[in-house]
């Protein structure tokens, strides 16, 4: 199954323009199983997740966040909203309580801000992350080809996600999952794994 890892909406993210409509759009329109929406530091208000889900029609929803630390940005799958509150701004203890917790901890778009693979090979060395955004849909080739390397280093999870934040590129990467995935547990434990691996596709 493929889903969109890696999406940003005009609801919680005010540098997105697309809506619940659009995402629905998207699934309809594309070869995808689901999308996840990962806002920026912030997750849905639990009753506007319910109606967003609702609204699906079949297609899968997941929910993770993307997090900014002076370090890096983080993708966070399957994770407690009580953890991000206990442990906010803090890199290393929040990545810690994830892992002890089930979740899942993906570097996103590693080389978009920087070429210093030593730093990073740091990062992913002392701290438990699971997987590595090699395919990002706002990084261009080369940024992407470095972020696989880094990744095949370390063995980490093969992720991808569009990162849009405009309807037409939705789905531009994504993930393919070698298991079903039915819910954010399902989706970090897959990615602990190590059963997926990102795709881009040719838009």
């Amino acid at each position: 199954m493929l889903v969109d890892l890696h999406v940003h909406t005009r609801a919680y993210s005010a540098c997105s323009t697309i809506t619940s409509e659009d995402l629905l759009r998207a699934m309809e329109q594309l070869d995808l199983s689901g999308v996840c929406i990962t806002e920026h530091e912030i997750f849905h208000v639990e009753e506007d997740w319910r109606r967003v889900k609702e609204r699906a029609k079949g297609f899968l929803l997941f929910q993770g966040i993307e997090m900014y630390f002076p370090e890096c940005e983080v993708l966070l799958y399957g994770v407690e909203r009580s953890i991000l509150k206990q442990e906010e701004g803090n890199l290393e203890r929040l990545l810690r309580r994830v892992d002890e917790s089930g979740g899942a901890s993906v570097l996103a778009h590693p080389f978009r801000h920087t070429t210093h693979i030593d730093d990073l090979s740091c990062l992913l060395e002392s701290l438990p992350f699971h997987g590595v955004e090699v395919e990002n849909g706002n990084c261009g080739l080369d940024c992407n080809q470095m972020a696989e390397k880094l990744r095949k280093r370390f063995g980490l999870a093969s992720v991808g996600g569009s990162d849009a934040h405009m309807p037409g590129r939705i789905g531009i990467a994504s993930t393919f999952f070698e298991i079903d995935v039915l819910d954010e547990v399902d989706l970090a434990r897959a990615i602990r794994e190590g059963l997926c691996e990102a795709r881009r596709s040719c838009g």
